[in-house]
């Protein structure tokens, strides 16, 4: 579990990466650039580590920062399918805040769907209770609905719960009011990336 700061940083160093000296700032940008080098070379689990200590450390910095980070993140886990340590990360993560953005409390619903998802392809969903499924739904919404009552435009938030409710069996009329407030906001908002709002109209799941 991921549990602080320090936690990821003893990780990073047992995978033989350097960390800031005490005292000085991390360097955001540095961590992000090592995170997609690691990536491109196929380090998944390093490349993981670097994203997770750079999105620690963005925690409160401006969405333009924090925003496009959580994203490369998520293109690792995908890739690397470890979605319950996406669930251990963002769990943590908002835990610690005391106040968490929309996009921080967008992740960490996603992380909820997203390890459900990870159960179902796994063959693992009867070993849950309907308890506990439930229990994970609710926590998800909550979390999608607290993001979009911080911002209602915010990408991840909008997107994020678009793509729950295309899992979800009742979720389609929902999805569509979400895509269509996305798609609202196509002249006020292209830096998001419309690619991928357009893919998921189009087949009714995220392009991954």
């Amino acid at each position: 579990m991921y549990r602080s700061h320090s936690i990821v940083a003893i990780a990073l160093v047992a995978l033989g990466l350097s960390i800031p000296v005490a005292g000085r700032a991390t360097d955001i940008q540095s961590l992000t650039q090592q995170a997609q080098q690691a990536d491109n070379a196929g380090k998944n689990t390093q490349a993981l580590g670097l994203y997770e200590l750079a999105l620690t450390e963005s925690v409160g910095q401006p969405e333009s920062v924090f925003g496009p980070l959580d994203g490369q993140y998520w293109r690792s886990i995908v890739k690397s399918g470890d979605f319950p340590r996406a669930l251990d990360f963002f769990t943590a993560l908002t835990s610690e805040q005391s106040s968490p953005s929309a996009t921080l409390l967008a992740s960490q619903a996603s992380a909820i769907g997203g390890y459900m998802g990870w159960l179902q392809q796994n063959n693992l969903m009867a070993g849950v209770s309907q308890a506990s499924l439930h229990q994970m739904d609710t926590k998800a919404r909550k979390s999608y609905n607290r993001a979009l009552a911080l911002d209602p435009d915010n990408f991840s938030a909008l997107y994020g719960y678009a793509i729950y409710e295309s899992y979800s069996p009742n979720g389609k009329a929902h999805m569509q009011q979400l895509l269509a407030k996305l798609n609202s906001l196509r002249s006020s908002h292209p830096q998001y990336p419309w690619q991928l709002v357009d893919y998921l109209e189009q087949h009714n799941h995220p392009q991954l």
